[in-house]
């Protein structure tokens, strides 16, 4: 049986969806509804594991973000990046996780550009001191 709210396949004879705990009734199993066919979203492991990068790759980009001080960008930043693009080309634009893998490539960009910027603070900081310091 097809739920028709989230379109998920259901065992034949279940009362309740599986996916969304939606009721069940007689009449789904894919026929016309409320206007519009009932469809099945099957999850093939493949795109599992694009969400799960996607996911992945926004809490990279944040991490990032939020320890750029600590130079964390330097390597969550390209690691967001790349898990974010490789999800992108797996999931479809109808998937929300193709924009939160989107959002993880972005946010791990604007992580490793703040953790570089900080890096060049650093090196001209420590730079100063040796100088100021091997000049006493």
């Amino acid at each position: 049986m097809i739920c028709p709210t989230c379109g998920m396949m259901n065992q034949v004879g279940v009362t309740y969806c599986a996916s969304c705990g939606s009721l069940l009734s007689p009449q789904s199993n894919g026929t016309w509804q409320g206007g519009r066919q009932a469809y099945a979203y099957r999850r093939t492991p493949e795109i599992v594991a694009a969400e799960s990068d996607a996911v992945g790759s926004l809490i990279m980009g944040i991490i990032g973000i939020v320890a750029a001080y600590f130079l964390a960008g330097l390597v969550t930043g390209p690691l967001a990046i790349s898990r974010g693009r490789r999800a992108r080309t797996v999931l479809s634009e109808q998937n929300h996780n193709y924009w939160i893998a989107l959002a993880g490539v972005i946010t791990g960009a604007i992580g490793l550009a703040l953790s570089a910027i900080v890096a060049i603070i650093w090196i001209a900081v420590i730079v100063s001191a040796v100088t100021a310091y091997s000049s006493y």
